[in-house]
């Protein structure tokens, strides 16, 4: 008799699990445990949007104004730029107001010498005080795809008005690795008026990378950074080469950090020139060091690039693994 209970008792639970399943109700994982399990988090917060591992900040948009040292004149002050960035190690391999380059906003777009209307226009040494890029607004936080997408304003200032040139839009996904982890970064950028904006010969410009303050000898004289790309580790040989991808990376109080960034393929140019100052960890991507070009109404200008944050020494092999990925991902 016990046996036959017990044979109803499994015969009855088994009937009840089918039924359930027939009905849809299976053990299917919510979505939002589903999320908790990468450990990521985007949310907006404290003025920008913070990207998180495990309550550890990676990443933050700068959607506030951000001023510098009180010290230096306000038109130093910027908003619509990412930084910190951090590795996983909690490096800190960003500088938000570098001394000596204040003008510069860690991960930060700008156009150097632009005409508009005729005027000749600077965006990225705000010491002219005749351009700027600001932010605008936050279009969407996505935590499921771990992404976000903000809108930004290139201005001018002409005769006593504020002019918005162009408008950009910053499409950003965040994805975790074994011991590092990438940034995917799109920008497009449009005229906001029927005018153009001609983007003229310079040395650099465009999308930029400023690293850490212990890279920056005026910050620290013992400064150790190092720069490579796919053909080369000379600086002097990389400046102004063309290269699939460039890094920069060094010492920071005793560990080694640093970022390698890829562009895509389908950007305008491909494979644009590179600027590396000789003594100051910055570095950018800048289409037009030996031929101007113009970005015209009705027409977007869109650039893509893979950021590698890392820590410990420059693995050429992961870069390149990396932009095999990234070149061929049909999303991008």
């Amino acid at each position: 008799m016990k046996i036959l209970k017990q044979l109803s008792f499994q015969c009855v639970s088994i009937l009840i699990v089918a039924l359930l399943l027939i009905n849809g109700w299976h053990c299917k994982p919510a979505e939002s445990e589903k999320l908790s399990s990468t450990g990521l988090q985007i949310e907006q917060k404290e003025g920008g949007i913070h990207v998180s591992l495990h309550d550890k900040v990676l990443l933050v948009y700068n959607a506030d104004m951000q001023f510098p040292h009180d010290t230096l004149p306000d038109y130093y002050k910027r908003s619509g730029f990412i930084h910190p960035i951090n590795t996983l190690e909690g490096e800190v391999i960003t500088d938000g107001f570098p001394v000596g380059h204040t003008h510069q906003h860690g991960l930060f777009t700008a156009w150097t010498r632009s005409i508009f209307r005729g005027d000749t226009l600077d965006f990225w040494n705000q010491q002219q005080e005749n351009a700027g890029v600001r932010h605008k607004r936050i279009i969407d936080i996505d935590e499921a795809e771990q992404a976000f997408s903000v809108e930004l304003e290139h201005i001018a200032n002409i005769n006593g008005d504020t002019i918005v040139v162009l408008t950009e839009q910053w499409d950003i996904d965040v994805h975790q690795r074994d011991d590092y982890y990438v940034i995917d970064w799109s920008s497009t950028q449009r005229c906001a008026t029927q005018d153009p904006l001609i983007v003229g010969e310079y040395s650099y410009g465009g999308f930029a990378f400023r690293g850490a303050k212990q890279w920056n000898r005026l910050d620290n004289p013992d400064a150790a950074w190092l720069f490579g790309t796919d053909t080369t580790r000379d600086r002097e040989v990389a400046n102004h080469s063309r290269p699939q991808w460039a890094s920069l990376y060094g010492d920071i109080e005793g560990s080694m950090a640093g970022v390698a960034i890829i562009p895509h393929s389908t950007n305008f140019r491909y494979p644009q020139f590179i600027r590396i100052h000789p003594t100051m960890p910055y570095y950018c991507f800048y289409p037009a060091v030996e031929e101007r070009f113009s970005i015209v109404a009705g027409q977007a200008y869109t650039t893509k690039h893979r950021l590698v944050i890392f820590d410990g020494e420059l693995n050429a092999a992961v870069v390149e693994k990396e932009k095999e990925m990234f070149l061929s991902d049909d999303n991008f």
